[in-house]
């Protein structure tokens, strides 16, 4: 009889090692899921497809059923790419130069706002 996830997890902690260790990746997908999180990406198409294909099921057959099942699972997700390009905004969309017409576009500098969360240790962001 297969154990199940939940039997292994419950199991002593030798077993619980073993099966986050097998299972690796799939738990922060996993997580990400079950969050429902925001999901975002720059020209990230191809990306999203190894994903789901990797760690998630085998792709669908046509990409209207992929479309489905991906915003089922993800329904916050965002290509920084497609934002630009349809925004008519941006002459190139590439992520470097949507960077540099945000930081350095007067318009842009002030309607896009960032808010880091400092307070729970992510200093990495301070000065940016």
């Amino acid at each position: 009889m297969e154990e199940t996830k939940d039997n292994l997890l419950k199991g002593d902690s030798a077993k619980q090692e073993l099966f986050n260790l097998e299972m690796g990746f799939s738990l922060v997908i996993e997580a990400v899921i079950n969050a429902k999180v925001p999901v975002i990406g720059h020209n990230c198409m191809y990306d999203w497809l190894y994903l789901y294909n990797q760690f998630i099921d085998r792709l669908p057959d046509t990409y209207l059923e992929f479309a489905e099942q991906w915003h089922k699972l993800f329904p916050k997700t965002f290509d920084t790419k497609v934002l630009a390009f349809n925004s008519k905004h941006f002459f190139k969309t590439s992520l470097g130069q949507v960077y540099e017409k945000c930081t350095a576009d007067e318009k842009c500098k002030h309607n896009i706002k960032f808010k880091f969360d400092l307070s729970n240790g992510f200093g990495n962001y301070e000065g940016t």
